[in-house]
């Protein structure tokens, strides 16, 4: 799938003093918190491709699984590979084919590559090759709900539960939790990767008839994304998203501290005491 932007423009070829390939530094994950720098090779970018320089990479609940298990759920890596799918940079390099982006331009990456073979696929509904390195996302907490709702946006019974509740840890206890706080008729997301398998209470979504929906990755989701952050596209009588800035806890500058940023974002507490939620590491 070629790269693709919002706006159409004529695209800026590769300049012509770059020399290819290029020697670039790698934070590789050979094993369990077995991470080790390297360097790998690339070469210029073809049909459909930009080359990105990685300005920052947040860390996903499913990389530090990766990190500490060389699985996440019921994958596992055959293969050394590359975590960090979190990630922005700029555009350093574009390859034929490929329209609506300059060098220059800043961008953030989503890293699936859909095989556009299968059934699945050609409906819509865009799954990942088996075949490829495959790093789901998730975060830290069982998300039941982020806020007080607006005024006008509340219901009626509230005592019933919440209408839609996203598991987002892949832990038991959260996905119990989940469907006992859901009301009857609402939707349970499963979106982390966590725990293959589990006890939960079936006959609590039974009888409440709840549905109960997997997540397996994301698709084309940055526009609606950018939209529900953006608070001159909600209307002067929406609800307003708090800024999420604070979410990131702490940051790692440069490939040599990926390390110390795993270990850290493994756990739930710093040395002094503070929350750790989300690390992101800079170059």
């Amino acid at each position: 799938m070629a790269p693709s932007a919002t706006t159409e423009v004529a695209p800026t070829q590769l300049p012509i003093q770059k020399k290819w390939p290029q020697a670039i530094s790698a934070s590789v994950l050979h094993g369990p918190k077995d991470l080790r720098l390297e360097t790998r090779n690339i070469e210029r970018p073809g049909d459909g491709e930009l080359q990105i320089s990685i300005r920052s990479t947040g860390i996903c609940g499913s990389d530090v699984s990766y990190y500490k298990k060389f699985a996440n759920g019921d994958l596992c890596a055959c293969e050394p590979l590359c975590l960090g799918h979190e990630s922005s940079g700029t555009v350093v390099a574009i390859g034929p084919q490929v329209t609506g982006f300059k060098i220059g331009d800043r961008v953030a990456l989503e890293v699936g590559v859909p095989c556009d073979q299968c059934s699945i696929c050609r409906q819509g509904r865009v799954l990942y090759k088996k075949e490829s390195i495959i790093r789901l996302s998730g975060v830290t907490a069982c998300i039941l709900s982020i806020s007080q709702p607006p005024p006008g946006l509340q219901g009626g019974d509230e005592g019933d539960g919440v209408d839609i509740a996203f598991e987002c840890t892949g832990k038991e206890a959260c996905m119990q939790t989940c469907l006992y706080a859901t009301r009857p008729g609402g939707k349970v997301i499963m979106v982390g990767m966590g725990t293959p398998i589990q006890t939960v209470p079936l006959s609590v979504a039974h009888l409440k008839e709840i549905d109960i929906l997997g997540i397996f990755r994301y698709a084309n989701t940055y526009a609606t994304g950018i939209r529900l952050l953006s608070p001159h596209s909600s209307g002067g009588s929406r609800f307003i998203l708090p800024s999420l800035d604070n979410m990131v806890t702490h940051r790692f500058k440069g490939l040599s501290a990926a390390k110390d940023a795993f270990e850290l974002a493994s756990r739930t507490e710093d040395d002094n005491g503070n929350l750790v939620l989300k690390v992101i590491i800079d170059f």
